[in-house]
């Protein structure tokens, strides 16, 4: 079993998706977040896994049955220190909590939004991740149990180009067209600030005629 954590590693949980959910997977893939946001990357796995690419200094084993690992940049010390850094943060301080409060802040301000706007959208989303959706759904605001089909035309659509649009011109800019990572550095004056850019940003799509 392999498990990509390269956006959920450190943001489902301190320990990713894989301790959120209690799954005990054979290798997991990590990205920047590994790194401090620094570029650099990592794969993590059961011992007997990641040996493959060990050397024993057994010319039959080195030379027959290693796996090979180049990399120009394997162990860059910059990105491996400001890894190892960010890494004890994470061990040490309430990231986490805090990065989850605001995104939980947000993802409630935005539903209350769309209910007291009466416009179609939900956002839903776990820990500090949160996606926004134009369409209405009967999910628990934590999965969306919306076909992926179906998210990828509304997202697809003006509607979504226009909010986009919008809440840049307001001093937002989501991740893509429709996804939040927030992080500990939010506070919520920012999160406050996000939603009412949201609303105004709404109130201009439905008075354009395009919700």
């Amino acid at each position: 079993l392999i498990f990509d954590e390269v956006v959920t590693g450190f943001r489902a949980s301190s320990g990713g998706a894989q301790v959120r959910y209690g799954i005990d997977p054979d290798l997991t893939t990590l990205a920047k977040i590994v790194a401090g946001a620094l570029p650099g990357g990592a794969v993590g796995g059961k011992a007997e896994i990641i040996d493959m690419i060990a050397h024993r200094g057994d010319p039959e084993w080195d030379n027959t049955h290693r796996v090979y690992h180049p990399g120009t940049f394997n162990g860059n010390p910059l990105s491996a220190v400001a890894g190892a850094t960010c890494l004890e943060m994470i061990a040490s301080q309430p990231i986490n909590k805090q990065a989850d409060a605001m995104a939980a802040r947000l993802k409630v301000g935005l539903n209350d939004i769309f209910g007291k706007m009466e416009m179609a959208g939900h956002a839903h989303g776990i820990a500090s991740m949160i996606h926004v959706v134009m369409a209405d759904c009967g999910c628990d605001r934590e999965l969306c149990t919306m076909p992926h089909s179906q998210i990828k035309e509304v997202t697809a659509s003006p509607t979504v180009t226009a909010l986009k649009r919008g809440l840049q011109n307001l001093g937002v800019d989501i991740m893509g067209r429709d996804s939040f990572l927030v992080s500990a550095t939010h506070t919520e004056q920012d999160v406050d600030q996000t939603l009412a850019a949201f609303e105004t940003t709404l109130a201009a799509i439905r008075a354009e005629g395009l919700a």
